[in-house]
């Protein structure tokens, strides 16, 4: 007997699954089963009431491409019945019309991406039956205001919630908890996003790695570091245009990649007495190994299909990356 198809596998869309849609009247496309929602091809709707018995929306179901027809998203409003359980990979991405979605009580799985540059979204409810939040899922909703973590939710993908700047995050979770303006995985014990407002920042004890997104495009000043953190993460701090000076403990024991981009406001780095030399071997062995592995993988075809030909060659874009060389930053006190 075949092995039920879950998450990823599920929402998947093939070629023969394109070929193979039918057509509901209204330019939707389905599986010929009507259990899956294959895709929108009427750029005209504003409100769409997805079929019952449907029970998938796979993946970049109500997305429009980037090109001529991304300006006619006209969707506003969508219905889900409550048989659907899966969300698929960029099922709602830029559909930058909608203000609210409310999920039924069905619904256990969200892809990453789902509803990533909803950029009108204020709201959404999630319901108690989601399992699975994937990797951006609300990337980029700028007007989302607030959001309730279910508390069955047993897994959330990295910079499920990044870019996000208005909202405020609530969670019936007992493994993702909400501390000091942090979503924190408690398992784990890393944080996933800060939402607060404070620019003056000292993160909760307890915590024992950070790594991106958790400040990425933050407007923090000051921030310090508990020392039951060890390990500093790749692009910890991403994207802190106003970071100007990061304490740090005595017991971190491992830099990863980049930690500080783009942060060109930075002028402080504190350590404590006898660590600014552990500092900043492992900071330069980081940067250094992080800047060879992208200097390979960066041919100038892959550099230009990255979209970033506003640099001359690939050292140009990393220095553009690090503004400044943070280990020479280090101050110990």
């Amino acid at each position: 007997m075949a092995a039920k198809l879950t998450g990823k596998k599920l929402t998947k869309v093939s070629k023969r699954d394109l070929v193979n849609a039918v057509d509901d009247g209204s330019s939707v496309l389905y599986s010929p089963d009507g259990k899956r929602l294959i895709k929108l091809i009427n750029w005209n709707l504003e409100k769409y009431v997805i079929k019952e018995g449907t029970e998938v929306i796979a993946d970049e179901a109500f997305y429009i491409k980037s090109g001529a027809d991304s300006k006619k998203r006209m969707l506003k409003e969508v219905i889900i019945p409550n048989t659907v359980t899966h969300i698929g990979k960029g099922a709602f991405v830029a559909c930058n019309r909608m203000k609210r979605m409310v999920l039924p009580d069905s619904i256990t799985y969200l892809g990453e991406c789902a509803f990533q540059a909803c950029d009108s979204m204020e709201e959404i409810v999630l319901p108690d039956t989601l399992t699975h939040i994937g990797c951006m899922a609300f990337h980029q909703c700028s007007s989302l205001k607030h959001i309730v973590i279910p508390k069955n939710v047993r897994h959330i993908d990295s910079a499920a919630f990044c870019n996000c700047p208005n909202v405020v995050i609530e969670s019936r979770s007992s493994r993702f908890v909400v501390q000091d303006g942090f979503l924190i995985d408690s398992k784990r014990k890393t944080p996933f996003h800060y939402f607060g407002k404070e620019k003056v920042v000292t993160m909760p004890k307890g915590i024992v790695r950070i790594d991106w997104p958790v400040f990425s495009d933050s407007d923090v000043e000051e921030v310090t570091i508990p020392d039951t953190v060890t390990t500093l993460g790749f692009r910890a701090f991403n994207n802190c245009h106003s970071l100007r000076k990061v304490m740090l403990p005595s017991t971190i024991k491992e830099v990863v990649g980049w930690t500080f981009t783009y942060c060109e406001s930075l002028c402080e780095i504190c350590v404590p007495k006898g660590c600014k030399e552990a500092y900043q071997t492992m900071m330069q062995e980081a940067v250094a190994q992080a800047n060879n592995e992208v200097e390979s993988m960066l041919s100038y075809r892959v550099f230009r299909r990255l979209n970033l030909d506003k640099y001359k060659n690939p050292e140009e874009y990393l220095s553009a990356l690090l503004p400044v060389k943070y280990w020479d930053l280090l101050v110990e006190v």
